[in-house]
């Protein structure tokens, strides 16, 4: 309604369903739902903001729902209707560079590639280089998962160097799970996200020589990661009290990487949850574990760290 774009029978089943509502707010000038409807259908500009907030406000959801800022809690507990005060938000940012020579060169590599690629997408079209700010996330994010980026780029640019079909699109293990359509540049139309791979066979080529040396480059690292090592500092001090800990992460991967970084520290006292559902470890392996489950284990306190993508 509000953009002009309400067709007859939508508007004719929206006044059914608000005329059978004795609770829903009359619009003046229109009672019986023909009339709604073709207020509805054939809105002047001038009317299209009022009628679209006049549905929203007369909607069963708005009339019925109340939503209790943190303030307002404050004041309750103030007043004594609440027995105990709504909790404080403390957020501390914790600033991490590399220590490791080794690590810092190969962001940086990682990154110049990252950058020089997207100069290059953006020249051809803008809005294409925006698959290379999903790399960046996903360096920063672990190894492990910049590692599987790259290697599903290098069959990607194998199968063009070879004139052979490929997937035109990023794997959806690439995108993060809270991606929203709003982060996507205004010509991708849906959250798949077009991989950028290049079209000529020379130009994958000479692109894949430079993916092949950022895998070599990670491979001689060794598993050496500070940044893990910073963070599972900061998750024993915080857990040493026994209180529960939830940690989030945008990725699958790293969800991975970090679950099985932390397994022979935390135990059985270690789950996640991801959009594949909960995990649990049983001393040998992990298992899938219902979500009202991981929810009771976690508020019993039997979890002490819960791995979470977005999903959670």
């Amino acid at each position: 309604v509000g953009a002009g774009r309400c067709h007859l029978p939508a508007a004719r089943r929206t006044a059914a369903l608000i005329a059978s509502d004795p609770d829903f707010p009359l619009l003046p000038g229109a009672q019986t739902p023909d009339a709604i409807a073709q207020r509805l259908a054939f809105a002047p500009s001038s009317q299209r903001a009022d009628l679209a907030g006049w549905m929203r406000q007369g909607a069963p959801l708005m009339r019925r729902m109340h939503r209790n800022t943190r303030s307002t809690l404050r004041q309750y507990y103030e007043q004594g209707v609440l027995p105990d005060p709504p909790p404080e938000r403390d957020v501390q940012d914790v600033q991490f560079d590399y220590a490791d020579p080794a690590e810092r060169r190969f962001y940086d590599a990682v990154q110049a590639y990252i950058d020089k690629r997207f100069d290059e997408l953006e020249k051809e079209k803008p809005g294409k280089g925006f698959v290379m700010t999903i790399y960046s996330r996903r360096v920063a994010s672990s190894p492990l998962a910049i590692q599987r980026s790259l290697e599903r780029r290098r069959e990607g640019l194998i199968r063009v160097a070879g004139r052979k079909a490929y997937d035109e699109t990023l794997a959806p293990q690439d995108v993060p799970e809270g991606l929203d359509l709003e982060d996507l540049p205004e010509s991708d139309g849906g959250v798949r996200v077009s991989s950028a791979l290049p079209s000529d066979p020379a130009v994958a080529r000479a692109e894949l020589v430079e993916v092949e040396i950022l895998l070599d480059s990670l491979r001689a690292l060794q598993r050496r990661d500070t940044k893990r090592d910073v963070f599972f500092d900061h998750l024993r001090r915080v857990t040493e009290n026994g209180c529960s800990v939830l940690v989030f992460t945008g990725y699958t991967d790293t969800l991975e990487y970090l679950r099985d970084e932390l397994v022979d520290h935390y135990k059985t006292s270690l789950g996640c949850y991801s959009g594949e559902g909960g995990f649990g470890w049983d001393g040998v392996s992990w298992k899938v574990v219902a979500k009202d489950e991981i929810t009771l284990d976690l508020r019993e306190g039997k979890l002490q760290v819960l791995i979470c993508t977005d999903a959670a």
